[in-house]
């Protein structure tokens, strides 16, 4: 999980803090795939974040999670 959680607080500066949820392997997933559940903290020094900023942040976490674990978002 900690490749994981430095990957996500790298990808973007607006992350501040990554927290574990949950893992889970077994029926509904893939074999050999698990289904991870983290929080995200976003968060700018100098304003409210707007939601496009938000999304704009997330779609960057969610293609970099794709390109280093082939991950897949659900």
């Amino acid at each position: 999980y900690d490749e994981l959680k430095r990957t996500l607080v790298a990808s973007h500066e607006l992350i501040k803090k990554v927290t574990f949820v949950d893992a889970y392997q077994g029926k509904g997933n893939e074999p050999g795939k698990k289904s991870m559940t983290f929080t995200l903290e976003l968060r700018s020094p100098d304003h409210t974040l707007t939601s496009e900023e938000a999304e704009a942040a997330m779609q960057i976490v969610c293609e970099k999670l794709k390109k280093t674990f082939d991950a897949i978002m659900r």
